[in-house]
């Protein structure tokens, strides 16, 4: 829906204001449907990010609920966003004897939801 894509159009201006690599969103991505059939749509960046196999995506939830202090089931929207980041400290690791091994790329998640 219009609406839909006009949010996830805010969202990435948004964050590429803030210095955000979205590796490639631009806020007309065109969307799959999320886990929830009839209320949920995924943004995926068309190219994975910098030094990750991993592309950056924008859920957004318009399905979902939560149970507020008075006990009353709340219609919500949640946004997801998922942002791969690939940490240089797993590149010197291995010249320190001794030393393990690290994950070279973390899955940087957030998540927000608000009263429909």
């Amino acid at each position: 829906p219009a609406t839909i894509q006009t949010l996830e159009n805010s969202i990435v201006g948004y964050l590429i204001t803030a210095g955000v690599d979205v590796c490639g969103l631009t806020g007309t991505t065109t969307p799959t449907v999320g886990p929830q059939a009839y209320a949920s749509w995924t943004f995926t960046s068309p190219q994975a990010c910098t030094g990750t196999s991993t592309n950056f995506t924008i859920e957004i939830d318009r399905g979902n609920t939560f149970v507020n202090s008075g006990g009353a089931v709340v219609p919500s929207t949640q946004i997801i966003l998922n942002s791969p980041y690939a940490w240089t400290f797993n590149r010197i690791v291995g010249l320190l004897p001794g030393a393990g091994t690290y994950q070279a790329v973390s899955s940087i998640s957030s998540s927000a939801m608000m009263q429909n």
